[in-house]
């Protein structure tokens, strides 16, 4: 009683969806690589050398206050990591020198 059993009404709708058709027809496509990189490089620098000869160079760094905050705390990390490892450079050496000293007393 295989033969008894109902047609199934979805049956062959995908073949009818935009949706499937376009990805079919994107499959079909071939497939556009990009150029190495040594050329993508090349293009770049070419770009940029001729907008620095015609004036318009894009390279304008933008600082947000984010970026001035950012590098403040790191000089100020900075300055102090400095002065305290120069204290103990210090206070190292005078050690070693009154060690030295007091060997020769």
């Amino acid at each position: 009683m295989t033969g008894d059993r109902e047609k199934d009404v979805g049956e062959g709708i995908i073949y009818k969806d935009p949706d499937y058709l376009a990805f079919m027809q994107q499959l079909a496509k071939p497939a556009e690589y990009l150029p190495r990189v040594e050329i993508q490089l090349e293009r770049r620098e070419a770009e940029k050398a001729a907008s620095i000869v015609a004036g318009t160079s894009k390279d304008v760094v933008v600082v947000t206050p984010l970026t001035d905050l950012v590098r403040s705390l790191r000089a100020a990390k900075f300055t102090s990591q400095r002065s305290m490892s120069s204290n103990s450079e210090l206070s190292a050496r005078s050690a070693g020198v009154s060690a030295i000293q007091s060997y020769f007393t």
